[in-house]
């Protein structure tokens, strides 16, 4: 992934406590930028320094990450 894009987005789990909306959006990018094909990579290292990179595997534990913090709070608000 884009330093940049991951000094942006990677304190937002700890400012956003209780949603997975940051964890699911870190998930998202990272899934993004390990589909892109050949040419969009081309493309990206064209106008980037450094293209973006991530793997799947990254953003399937974001993803999970994010149904981690739902289900949590789902236990919580059932508890009420």
């Amino acid at each position: 992934m884009h330093p940049r894009a991951l000094t942006a987005i990677v304190p937002a789990p700890g400012f956003c406590r209780g949603t997975g909306t940051s964890h699911y959006l870190l998930g998202y990018l990272c899934w993004v930028f390990a589909d892109m094909s050949w040419a969009m990579h081309k493309i990206a290292g064209a106008l980037f320094a450094t293209p973006p990179t991530c793997t799947y595997e990254k953003a399937l534990q974001h993803f999970l990450d994010a149904e981690n913090v739902r289900s949590v709070n789902q236990k919580d608000y059932a508890s009420l």
